[in-house]
């Protein structure tokens, strides 16, 4: 026997102690009730026929984001209407890479939004894809390789994606302590000043730090106080240094800075004038104040002849730095052992 179809409407239907409206017309139609019955309701429940409106914004902004090569996960926002990309220093977009060309190429953004990219007779070329191109439309998703070693993804973005992307590169190379360039960020930096140096003819020095006796300050005072330490050297540090120059922190109490432009005198005035401020400092801890003193060794990239040349100018600021700490500390010293 078939059984007769439920033709009640739904809305006389009860369910337990719930009772279903009747679907009203606005409702319907998608519209919220004009009511605010719902306003007591508790704040776990979300209220009957509520609308909640989405928040889009649309992109409006072209990105290069760096997959490989130097500076990888740095986020480059084509604020111009053409982009020159090359390893010239007026290049709108420059990328210190010896395979890459002077004014390699070109990024061009047309009155409609869409974005060309354009090969500028470099040596190694332009890829789109993996394909070498002449001229090309850029697509969100492409992969854009410049020379050897340089790959890109292009991309629209909105303002708050652009701003997610350089908070994440910025986080990835910075000390979460002292807000210092960590390690891999000082040694990206140092292969590219290198060399940038070589290539343009120019000085370059590294200095290699240690707080004297740091371990005695966490053991007195506490590794709250040592934190608070580290962040008035960084501070320090950034009101005595040119600004050109990179301070990191690249261990426990270990600190670097990579000085652009300076021989083994300018190198050594720099480093003196850094280890005055810091023997200057009081960091006041409860009652008291503690008063610290640095370490310094110096090396400059003229001394360096190693085929790693990276590695050759931190091994002989190192080397100094240990000299320096044998002869009694809190001084700077300049001559390897």
């Amino acid at each position: 026997m078939d059984r007769e179809r439920v033709t009640e409407p739904v809305s006389d239907h009860e369910f337990g102690t719930m009772k279903i409206p009747p679907l009203t017309e606005d409702a319907a139609a998608g519209a919220c009730p004009p009511d605010d019955s719902w306003a007591s309701a508790p704040i776990t429940e979300r209220p009957p026929g509520a609308c909640i409106a989405a928040v889009v914004t649309p992109p409006d902004r072209a990105t290069l984001l760096a997959l490989a090569g130097i500076g990888a996960g740095e986020t480059h926002t084509l604020e111009h209407d053409a982009t020159i990309v090359g390893r010239d220093e007026m290049s709108t977009l420059v990328i210190d890479d010896p395979s890459v060309s002077r004014h390699h190429a070109r990024i061009t953004r047309e009155a409609d939004g869409a974005h060309w990219i354009e090969d500028l007779a470099s040596t190694n070329g332009t890829f789109v894809n993996g394909r070498r191109i002449q001229r090309a439309l850029l697509s969100t998703g492409d992969r854009v390789q410049i020379g050897r070693d340089s790959v890109f993804r292009f991309a629209l973005v909105d303002e708050r994606e652009e701003a997610l992307q350089r908070q994440l590169y910025d986080a990835a190379r910075r000390d979460a302590l002292t807000a210092l360039a960590n390690r891999r960020c000082l040694f990206d930096q140092l292969r590219a000043e290198i060399w940038h140096a070589r290539r343009e003819r120019r000085r370059l020095a590294f200095l290699a730090m240690d707080v004297d006796h740091f371990k005695s300050v966490n053991d007195r005072f506490g590794h709250l106080a040592g934190d608070q330490v580290l962040r008035a050297i960084a501070l320090t540090g950034a009101r005595t240094l040119r600004g050109g120059d990179l301070f990191a922190r690249y261990g426990g109490e270990e600190l670097a800075v990579i000085a652009r432009d300076a021989g083994r005198v300018e190198a050594t005035t720099l480093a003196e004038r850094l280890r005055w401020a810091i023997s200057e400092m009081r960091v006041e801890v409860g009652s008291g104040a503690i008063a610290v003193t640095v370490s310094i060794g110096l090396a400059v990239l003229a001394e360096c002849e190693d085929a790693d040349e990276g590695m050759a100018l931190f091994a002989r600021a190192d080397a100094c730095l240990y000299a320096a700490k044998r002869a009694g500390r809190n001084r700077v010293c300049a001559i390897a052992p």
